[in-house]
């Protein structure tokens, strides 16, 4: 054939342009719902990681692994030389995705009980089953462990967090006492303290290393992943364990070491912080080496053995798993192309994740229904509260922070005492649902950097109920300006409707979320004996002077039932050795 026959039969193939907009437009707008609908379902689970972060020392690292992740992606993105999503998709794939997603969202259906870790954990599953959606088993095999790398995020459950930290804490005191005793420290170990001549310095739960082992673990997973050998990852974050309980070990030890040669004005307070810093340092470098002995004696695996892949001419992928060739059909140049197109699977997200939308607003919906669990007012308004208490005259201030104008009704009032001078500051909040009860000293002081001295906690009887209020006594981050914090609260459990509570509404109430109620803080400088004895007086005229405000059936309660957190060594002087 010349090439002019050629080109006269061969068959023209047209260019249609305009049947690509509509699914260019289809696929932009259905991205676009997905990303909105996805954003606010997880916009409260994004502020309440970002609080618990913020508060909870031993998941201050949350937000380093969330600007982690970013740099996985595009690691992985660059070494498989592929997006995280395909133009195709079998459609077993994007029906294992779609199972995934729907998994996570149910997760987060039951964490709205006021289980906050299974909540965020569900959020990691979402974006799993995302990637599925998106791209398929090839993606889910290149960006999952990216994607799961987010579970470092998630705060543990605290039915959990609390007896590993009291492990570790007994393991960091037998740990110390024997590395003291090698160096010829005389030193005896009961329980938690350590006993020395004239000194005794107590592990507390801050110092049970909780807070490196976590973090110690997320660095060894990251270099795990960017490394490239799964045997030599699992060797590191098996390592990792015990140079975190090293480091963490280092730092009560060298505690010891400056009490008993410096003082012990030099282990407390910013000084103690320095020390933490170091042996930190001290961990991380050892977890360094760690990383570069594996590296030398486990060889480099090949690049291409899990993370590349390629096509040959008629579109089968070879994956070169194990160093055994094996081609598969993933759809894309195959005679006939199979699979669902881009467009197709987000929109069948979007149908999906409006779904999960709907329900969680009939969620909320069924939380301000009618029924037994329902908004119980105040008989009389916080506003009305008395400005007069016995000695004592109170005089409003406006709330600098707006972030704790949560509540429904609020009091912030300074009370001075004409005779001493003695001021205190009284804080309450009314919440229709139950959020006050959420904040905590323990939570709120530690949040502005104040530490407890727990030996300090007590108990002040207070009449009418028989829950007390609780004192607690806290310093700031010098050591040397401290102030008393008193703190009860009051659950009203009167019935506001005969109707009987829905399936919904019981199981909202056993979240211990629904019920209305208040609670009252006051706020106490550090007190002399005299001043002790007035604010105690003063807490009993209050918590008097506040019952015609309470509707009837409320019940006091100063008990902690939203999350707890973990303190910091203590020294405790001139104890009996």
């Amino acid at each position: 054939r010349t090439c002019g026959s050629f080109m006269s039969t061969a068959s023209p193939i047209p260019l249609r342009i305009a049947s690509v907009r509509p699914a260019m437009a289809a696929t932009a707008g259905a991205a676009l719902s997905s990303g909105l609908l996805l954003a606010w379902f997880y916009w409260a689970t994004a502020q309440s990681l970002i609080l618990r972060w913020q508060v909870d020392p031993a998941w201050s690292h949350g937000s380093v692994v969330v600007a982690m992740f970013p740099f996985l992606l595009v690691h992985f993105a660059k070494r498989s030389g592929r997006l995280p999503w395909q133009p195709l998709v079998l459609r077993r794939d994007y029906v294992i995705g779609l199972l995934t997603l729907t998994t996570g969202l149910l997760w987060h259906f039951v964490g709205q009980l006021g289980v906050e870790s299974l909540d965020a954990t569900g959020l990691v599953i979402v974006l799993v089953g995302l990637v599925w959606v998106l791209g398929g088993r090839v993606a889910a095999r290149t960006f999952g462990g990216s994607v799961l790398f987010l579970l470092f995020m998630v705060p543990w459950p605290f039915a959990w967090q609390q007896p590993i930290a009291e492990s570790l804490q007994h393991l960091v005191a037998v740990t110390s006492h024997a590395l003291l005793s090698l160096g010829g420290v005389p030193i005896h170990r009961t329980g938690y303290l350590l006993l020395l001549p004239g000194q005794t310095v107590e592990v507390a739960e801050g110092c049970s290393g909780l807070r490196q082992i976590t973090v110690f673990l997320a660095l060894s997973v990251f270099l795990g992943l960017i490394g490239g050998h799964r045997g030599r990852g699992w060797a590191l974050v098996v390592l990792s364990l015990p140079i975190a309980i090293l480091a963490n070990t280092l730092r009560i030890a060298s505690t010891v070491v400056i009490l008993l040669t410096a003082g012990p004005a030099w282990a407390k307070g910013i000084f103690h912080e320095c020390e933490g810093l170091v042996t930190f340092s001290i961990g991380l470098g050892l977890l360094w080496s760690a990383d570069k002995f594996l590296k030398r004696v486990i060889p480099q695996a090949d690049m291409n053995e899990t993370f590349t892949f390629s096509r040959n001419a008629n579109g089968v992928r070879a994956d070169a798993g194990c160093g055994t060739a094996r081609a598969h059909a993933d759809g894309v140049g195959a005679k006939r192309p199979v699979g669902l197109t881009l467009p197709v699977r987000l929109i069948g997200l979007t149908a999906v994740l409006a779904t999960a939308a709907a329900l969680d607003g009939a969620l909320h919906q069924a939380m301000a229904a009618p029924g037994r669990i329902t908004t119980i007012a105040m008989q009389r308004s916080l506003a009305a509260f008395p400005t007069e208490l016995g000695e004592w005259s109170g005089t409003d201030t406006p709330v600098e922070n707006s972030s704790f104008l949560y509540g429904d009704e609020h009091l912030n009032r300074i009370y001075r005492h004409r005779r001493t001078g003695q001021t205190l500051t009284v804080w309450m909040i009314y919440t229709e649902d139950g959020r006050d009860r959420s904040h905590h000293p323990e939570v709120c002081m530690r949040s502005i950097g104040c530490a407890e001295e727990p030996d300090q906690r007590s108990a002040l009887p207070l009449e009418g109920h028989p829950q007390p209020a609780q004192r607690f006594f806290f310093r700031n981050r010098s050591g040397r300006a401290g102030q008393w914090v008193y703190y009860w609260y009051y659950v009203f459990r009167e019935a506001a409707s005969d109707q009987p509570p829905t399936a919904w509404q019981r199981l909202l109430e056993k979240g211990g979320r629904m019920r209305s109620g208040m609670t009252v803080e006051i706020f106490a400088p550090q007190l002399t004996d005299g001043d002790a004895a007035r604010t105690d007086d003063f807490t009993r005229l209050l918590d008097h002077a506040l019952q015609p405000h309470l509707p009837s059936g409320a019940v006091r309660g100063s008990q902690r039932g939203a999350f707890l957190m973990v303190g910091d060594s203590r020294i405790v002087e001139n104890a009996p050795p």
